[in-house]
Parts: structure tokens; C-alpha cells; sequence
């Protein structure tokens, strides 16, 4: 079979000069310019890139000129842009992004709300002072039965919270590790609770089923009156921030001896008829450090400013996302979209927030512009609410971003295939979940060495990974 060059030899040619800003794509440093038929496709150009890279096994290129993909010849792509073919064209050789294969899937016993992971990539784990080996990595998943689970590699449940007919703990919603030893949750019952996490040095404990090892709250945080939706960590401070249906978004500090005392109207002793009262929590209650100004509606993410944890952005189902001043508690700015907005996470290499919308959208935010600026990028393609949105992982390129909808669709966003500020749609990949039948997709976490995790309304937690 001939090859792409051989098939495409007799038409025109153009000088190109292939670049690269991905450290792994080592190109030569002096490499010139390089004459190629003008009909070549991206194959033809990937068989160029790998012969001069010398890979042992084929790899798939994609190729990017002026931050937008060859996607079909080289003449075609001039033709469309009115490039000359007398030019020298530059192309940027990037990794194809392909759907990451599906690794495993662990099933539950009922709804998983939230997912987050512990390796030696994740925030929690680059902070330990031991390194997380690797094949020791973990996942823990909050759940509508109220029960935290910790998972292995191998779907094995090797620590979980005790029932909640036993526990304060109720129907939970979110869940973030704050370093290896420690995670924090919340949920329906408007308390954030932080739970140690047993050591898994005992090898008979772990190995019990169901597990012997259980997840103890040691210390409970009052101040929202009304179910929490999300809580984030800051790696660098160790502070929470939650986000809340009351229409506040708090700030937390994890240290009992530092933190202020939880207002008495909210705890369990407060409620005076007996039936109506909570479980009162077996561990010691404290309250937030501030409340950030309000929204008109639930507050639906809050997070930490990548590169400044002084800065916390906050997203509501009123429209807006806003960016507090922590140090003031004094809003900066409010930036108003164009739909309810129900997850946030930032795009620390891009500047950009992503934000899942009723509007069956992920709406992109330049958090640096003008206020008045409201959407970067708009990607199109989900067929219902987006639930849950998280960032590819630093080390990966910095490109992708992950989104799980109601719809049942978890996909994978490349943001160099449309321009920043034109708002048009944008391709993506779509991963299989299950069976397809559309769960609903409640939680997303993406990390490096674990892969894009995924859970929801279908009662599994699903791994991919690219290998």
C-alpha cells in the first residue's frame, strides 16, 4: 500500500516548519523547513513527525496553524484561510487526543454524588510528606445513602463511614480530600464534617469485607442553612471554601484551635422538639472564618483563585459568576452569564473558569477582561444540564477540560479547536458510560495518574485512562 507521500508526490508542495511547545515532542532544535505535497492530510503529516522523533511504535498527531486544527489537507486549509502556498507554513505538532479506554468500573449502592481522588499527581497528594506509591492510589465517592467509600485500584472498598442510622452524617453531595489523612464533605444536613482517614498499614484491616476500617468525623462545621453543593480545598492554606442553596458561599479553616465558635441557633441542641432534632455530632463544632457576599440565588461552586488563594470565585443558579476578595470578604467583580450555572472549576494555564450551565453548555470566563466581557468560549454539545466540570491535569497539556451532564454524557473539550472569543461550538469526544442509557452524570475528577473518573445517577464509578 503506498503511503500518504507516495499517493500525493504528484501534486503541489509547500515548505513547512514543523514546532512543538510539548516538552515529550523533542524535535531537533535546528530542523529547517520541510518541503511536503500540499494534499497531505494529518496521517501523512504524523508519519513525518514520528520518523523524525524515531518512535519505536506509531504515534497520531494532531497539527495546529495559527491555534486552529488541519483538519483536511494542507491545500484545503490554505484555501479556507487564503494563505498562500508560496509561504512557508507553521505547523505546531500536538498528541491527537483520543478517548482515553475505558480501565473499570466499580458499582455502587446507590447515587454517587461527588468523586475525588488521592495520588501522587492530585493536590492532596503532591502536599504529603509521603509520596503516594504508585498502585496505591485511591478514590472516594460521596453518596445520596450518605455513606463515604474509599475504593482501591481494584474496586475494593478499603474504608467507608458508618450508615447514617448510626451517624450525623445525611444524603451527601460533596467531597474533597484535604491531604492523605483527611477528607471533607458535606451534604443535605447543611454541616461540613471533617473525617480522618484510617492508616492502611494493617493489611488484615484492609482486607476485611465489609471493611473494618471506618471514616470518623473529628470535627464539624456549622453555618449554612440550607444544603451544601460543592466545597474545594486550598493545597497551600489547607482553608475550605463551600458553596451553599442558602445563596452564600463560606470560608473555613480546618484547624479547631483557630477556628471561631459555630453560631448555637444552628446546631442540634438548638432545635427544641425532640423529633425534629439531628443526631448531635461526637466531635467538637466550629463555625466559618467569613461568609462571602451573597447571591440572589444557590450558590453552586466556589473555588480557589490556581495561583492566588487569596482570591475565591464563586458561580450561582442566578447567572453570575463572582470574584471575592478573601482577605476582605469585598466582592471585585460579578460577571453575569447568559443561563443558571451549576458547576465551576478554573483553567489555571488558560486564565479561564469553566462554568456548567442549564443552558446544556459549558460557558468559558477570561476572569482577567473587562467585566462587561462575559463569555470567552461557549461549548456546545451536551443535550442536558452540565453537572460537573474539571480541568486536565497540569503535566497533560492544559488544553482539555472534562464535563458530565445530566444527559448521561461525560465529554472531553479541546479548547484549541475554536479561537478564543468567537464563541462558536467545539468539537469533542464523548465517553461511553455503561450501558448509554443517559443517567444522569453528577460528578467528574480528572488527575493524571489515575485518569478521568466519572460517576452518577447509574450507581458506578467508572475509570478511563489513557496508557
Amino acid at each position: 500500500m503506498e503511503s500518504d507521500f507516495q499517493a500525493a508526490s504528484a501534486g503541489a508542495q509547500i515548505k513547512v516548519q514543523f514546532t512543538s511547545k510539548d516538552r515529550r515532542i523533542d524535535l531537533p532544535e535546528d530542523l529547517a523547513p520541510i518541503v511536503v505535497p500540499a494534499e497531505l492530510r494529518r496521517a501523512g503529516l504524523s508519519q513525518i513527525i514520528n520518523h523524525l522523533l524515531q518512535t519505536p511504535t506509531p504515534t497520531p498527531f494532531a497539527f495546529l496553524s495559527n491555534g486552529a486544527f488541519i483538519r483536511s489537507s494542507i491545500q484545503d486549509h490554505l484555501s479556507q484561510n487564503g494563505l498562500s502556498i508560496e509561504q512557508t507554513l507553521t505547523l505546531e505538532a500536538v498528541y491527537a487526543r483520543l478517548p482515553p479506554p475505558h480501565v473499570s468500573t466499580f458499582p455502587h449502592d446507590d447515587w454517587i454524588s461527588g468523586v475525588d481522588v488521592l495520588s501522587a499527581t492530585s493536590p492532596a497528594g503532591q502536599i504529603s510528606d509521603n509520596a503516594i506509591v504508585v498502585g496505591q492510589e485511591r478514590i472516594i465517592t460521596s453518596s445520596y445513602d450518605g455513606i463515604l467509600r474509599i475504593w482501591d485500584n481494584n474496586g475494593k472498598i478499603v474504608a467507608a463511614s458508618s450508615s447514617p442510622k448510626s451517624a450525623p452524617l445525611r444524603s451527601l453531595k460533596a467531597i474533597r480530600y484535604l491531604n492523605p489523612s483527611t477528607v471533607v464533605t458535606g451534604g443535605m444536613d447543611r454541616v461540613i464534617r471533617l473525617c480522618n482517614i484510617p492508616s492502611t498499614s494493617n493489611p488484615d484491616e484492609m482486607d476485611s469485607d465489609p471493611p473494618s476500617a471506618s471514616l470518623n468525623p473529628k470535627l464539624a462545621l456549622y453555618g449554612h442553612t440550607a444544603p451544601i453543593e460543592s466545597l474545594s480545598v486550598s493545597p497551600s492554606t489547607s482553608q475550605i471554601l463551600s458553596a451553599s442553596a442558602d445563596h452564600t458561599a463560606k470560608l473555613w479553616t480546618p484547624h479547631q484551635s483557630s477556628a471561631p465558635p459555630a453560631s448555637p441557633s444552628l446546631l442540634p441542641s438548638a432545635y427544641k422538639r425532640s423529633a425534629q432534632r439531628p443526631p448531635s455530632d461526637p466531635c467538637p463544632t466550629r463555625g466559618p472564618l467569613t461568609t462571602l457576599p451573597a447571591h440572589t440565588g444557590p450558590v453552586s461552586g466556589a473555588i480557589f483563585k490556581p495561583s492566588d488563594p487569596t482570591v475565591a470565585y464563586t458561580s450561582s443558579w442566578d447567572h453570575t459568576i463572582a470574584t471575592v476578595d478573601l482577605t476582605t470578604s469585598s466582592l471585585v467583580t460579578r460577571r453575569e452569564t447568559s443561563a443558571s450555572l451549576f458547576a465551576l472549576c478554573a483553567l489555571p494555564g488558560l486564565s479561564l473558569l469553566a462554568a456548567g450551565s442549564a443552558a446544556r453548555s459549558v460557558i468559558l470566563v477570561d476572569v482577567r477582561a473587562d467585566s462587561r466581557d462575559v463569555a470567552a468560549l461557549t461549548l456546545r454539545g451536551h443535550r442536558n444540564v452540565v453537572a460537573a466540570v474539571a480541568a486536565e491535569p497540569e503535566g497533560e497539556g492544559g488544553w482539555g477540560l472534562a464535563s458530565g451532564g445530566h444527559d448521561g454524557a461525560v465529554r472531553i473539550w479541546d479548547l484549541r479547536t475554536v479561537q478564543q472569543g468567537k464563541g462558536g461550538e467545539s468539537s469533542s469526544l464523548v465517553l461511553k458510560r455503561g450501558e448509554g442509557n443517559g443517567e444522569k452524570v453528577f460528578a467528574v475528577c480528572w488527575d493524571r495518574t489515575v485518569g478521568i473518573v466519572s460517576a452518577g445517577e447509574d450507581k458506578k464509578v467508572q475509570v478511563n485512562r489513557r496508557e
